[in-house]
């Protein structure tokens, strides 16, 4: 069962502004579509950036004490403080405040809920963290990192969020790997990721989907990330949905088998096309009655298994996707 990891710091920066809250939406939905199952972590990020400082905390389900049914966006000019006192007693001392450069009220609850999706068995929330020894070390990795001008540089923001982007990358990675699963970042985080692996291309079942799903968009196919959740949830639960998904362990496997051989991204991406219209191919033949059928403006010439040649002939592959319990009929949209 393939599965993928939404936590929250990683993806914090999706809640910044209504716009970046519906790309997070498209972002969950084509992961519906290419994994079985999806974990969020269920709690409520806020962090807060000024001039001169920041802070952030997580807020267990259990101890949220307002409407979790709305995403709360970040409104420029906002002025804010952090004040300190005793237990019980009156917030006196001001530690730091003034205006807001960002703020993150990060939570996937409002958006499952408006999908009504709660209760889909295909679904987890689960409530954790990472040990405050892990958030310790994940500190002082990000401020070695920061050190580095190269990687400072192509961090958004000042070195407050830059500091947070960075620990919210090796926190998050400490916890994905605690649950063997790949995780989804946000545009912060993105720049770190690619960084990091420069050197050597760190290939994953995460990868691999994603390049799979920008070559399924960039032919032309349905864009899953544009239809309504109820067609979603219809869509993966469908025999042709689950054929898909099938159909893209396949693909892990071989490319992950074929590791020692990618010496870069394109390289996978060069093979994951090749799959893809070797598979089209065969599921269509298998569909053919006769040899005669088979003739359909799609000749030998197709055999080298190039992305062009998918793409000229996608309408006539479409026309003969009959076959409901086929991926194939997906096509369809």
């Amino acid at each position: 069962m393939s599965k993928i990891f939404f936590p929250l710091r990683s993806n914090s920066a999706w809640f910044l502004k209504e716009k970046t809250r519906n790309a997070l939406i498209d972002r969950i939905k084509s992961c519906l579509m290419l994994y079985d199952e999806i974990i969020f972590q269920d709690a409520l990020y806020q962090c807060t950036l000024w001039e001169r400082g920041s802070f952030d905390m997580m807020i267990a389900p259990h101890a949220i004490n307002f409407d979790r049914n709305k995403t709360r966006f970040f409104n420029p000019g906002t002025k804010s403080a952090l004040y300190v006192g005793q237990n019980g007693g009156e917030a006196k001392h001001k530690v730091i405040g003034g205006e807001a450069k960002v703020s993150y009220h990060a939570d996937f609850y409002p958006i499952i809920n408006e999908a009504e999706l709660l209760n889909a068995e295909y679904i987890q929330f689960k409530s954790f963290d990472a040990t405050q020894e892990i958030k310790n070390k994940a500190k002082q990795s990000a401020t070695k990192d920061l050190k580095i001008p190269e990687l400072a540089n192509i961090l958004p923001g000042n070195s407050f969020l830059k500091q947070k982007v960075l620990e919210a990358l090796h926190i998050d990675s400490v916890i994905a790997y605690s649950l063997e699963t790949p995780f989804v970042i946000d545009q912060n985080v993105g720049p770190a990721i690619l960084w990091k692996n420069k050197e050597t291309i760190k290939m994953h079942e995460g990868i691999i989907k994603d390049l799979f799903f920008f070559n399924w968009i960039s032919l032309g196919l349905p864009d899953f990330t544009k239809v309504s959740w109820a067609k979603i949830n219809k869509l993966r639960s469908s025999n042709a949905g689950k054929e898909l998904r099938k159909m893209l362990e396949k693909f892990v496997t071989e490319i992950m088998n074929d590791f020692d051989n990618i010496s870069d991204i394109k390289d996978a991406t060069v093979i994951i096309e090749r799959l893809f219209t070797k598979e089209l191919i065969n599921e269509l033949f298998s569909m053919l009655p006769t040899k005669k059928e088979a003739c359909f403006n799609m000749s030998l010439n197709l055999l080298p298994f190039g992305v062009g040649a998918v793409g000229g002939g996608i309408k006539d592959a479409v026309n003969l996707a009959l076959n409901k319990r086929s991926w194939v009929s997906l096509l369809q949209g």
